[in-house]
């Protein structure tokens, strides 16, 4: 889960506004780079509109940016979309608070308009290839498997998750795991527990449970307690 400080929770209970800033690697984009409405996160547990477990869907960005051009923003770039909260007279700001982590894979530039459209998924995407680690006698446990596949893709555990492998002390076994993706493979895992795999807003590898969905209160909300949208969806804290 990601923490907030004190002034973040302090501007939450108040009347407050947010602000909204891209990092494209160690650039900032604030809101006067941002084309009002263009900057869009989609993520999803599973596919479809009908809960299901075994997901393990990558997220996905859009955004356009005026007065940036392409060699601004080299092919593989990674997307570091924040918000923060600021108080009314504008004298007092929260942290930024990470809202993903997303890695370009479509660049287009308007020259007419002078604004460049990134797209990008987050690590997810990276998971279509195919697993390379070892088999073993009488197989190789799942939480094994997950590791494998975090060295392999490039990518961290999410520690909840790590504590929930470990306490769960299940260690469900795969066979024969090779000639498999490393995301066939974690949808195998995800469905044994009834759960679907995300990447957390910091960008680590997350199992999320049908049974234990984060609730509403793990969203960003406003003093009325109505959920603050991003790009028209809900902002995670945690």
């Amino acid at each position: 889960m990601q923490t907030t400080d004190a002034t973040y929770q302090a501007l939450l209970v108040e009347s407050h506004t947010t602000e909204t800033r891209l990092m494209i690697g160690d650039t900032s984009y604030g809101e006067s780079k941002i084309m009002e409405n263009s900057l869009v996160v989609k993520h999803a547990l599973f596919s479809g509109e009908t809960p299901s477990v075994g997901g393990a869907v990558a997220g996905e960005i859009e955004v356009g940016l005026r007065g940036v051009t392409s060699s601004d923003v080299s092919r593989r770039a990674e997307l570091r979309p924040e918000v923060r909260l600021v108080s009314l007279d504008g004298q007092t700001v929260s942290e930024w608070i990470a809202q993903g982590v997303y890695n370009v894979d479509k660049r287009s530039y308007n020259k007419q308009t002078g604004v460049l459209t990134l797209h990008g998924y987050d690590k997810m995407l990276a998971t279509e290839q195919w697993y390379t680690g070892r088999g073993g006698a009488g197989g190789v446990t799942d939480i094994t498997i997950v590791n494998r596949v975090c060295t392999q893709v490039g990518i961290m555990l999410d520690s909840e998750t790590d504590s929930f492998f470990s306490a769960s002390g299940k260690n469900y076994k795969v066979t024969k795991p090779r000639n498999y993706t490393c995301r066939e493979l974690l949808q195998a895992i995800a469905g044994w527990y009834g759960g679907n795999w995300c990447m957390t807003p910091v960008g680590k590898l997350r199992l999320v449970l049908l049974n234990s969905l984060p609730k509403e209160t793990n969203y960003l909300v406003d003093n009325g307690g109505n959920a603050i949208t991003f790009g028209g969806d809900r902002i995670l804290v945690g």
